[in-house]
């Protein structure tokens, strides 16, 4: 396969399951002014509007009024905003902070991975999707971005920038 097609591939297969959001259950939700600043982070994300999503998010993280569920739900979704302005480093750092929360939660660990890979890191990223995998064998969206970072090892190619593609909601 070519390296224009890998990277066309890697456009359809890894950043559609990029924004990958674990909302917490709504017994969970206490709908407190933190928890209506995050709902706004996210629906800033959906718009692909990331530099409003972090400023939202890192509001509703500092009120320190969100259930722990809810922390990593923001934390996930700033590493998704991260990733997509190509600030992979604090994608990293904001999965990592998630993964606190919950150490094995397949969408942090594909998020991570996606940042990983973005940063040209398939190593990285090939841990990150075989772990998520350990917890959802069946999962098709860690199969492909697994396959993806597999081509992208195999053929020595660095992904697209993030900021280049329109992501998939």
């Amino acid at each position: 396969m070519t390296q224009t097609k890998l990277a066309c591939t890697a456009l359809t297969l890894t950043l559609g399951a990029l924004l990958a959001y674990p909302r917490p259950a709504s017994a969970d939700m206490n709908f407190s002014p933190a928890v209506g600043i995050a709902i706004d982070a996210e629906r800033a994300l959906r718009d692909d509007k990331p530099e409003k999503s972090i400023e939202l998010g890192e509001k509703a993280l500092k009120s320190m009024d969100l259930s722990p569920n809810y922390s990593a739900y923001v934390l996930n979704n700033l590493c998704i905003a991260y990733a997509q302005m190509t600030r992979f480093e604090m994608a990293i750092d904001t999965c990592n902070k998630a993964l606190r929360f919950d150490s094995d939660d397949w969408r942090f660990l594909n998020n991570r991975a996606n940042a990983f890979l973005g940063m040209g890191d398939p190593d990285a990223a090939i841990t990150d999707y075989e772990a998520a995998l350990e917890d959802r064998p069946d999962n098709q969206i860690l199969k492909d971005n697994l396959t993806v970072a597999k081509k992208y090892k195999q053929y020595g190619s660095v992904p697209l920038s993030f900021s280049q593609r329109r992501m998939r909601l």
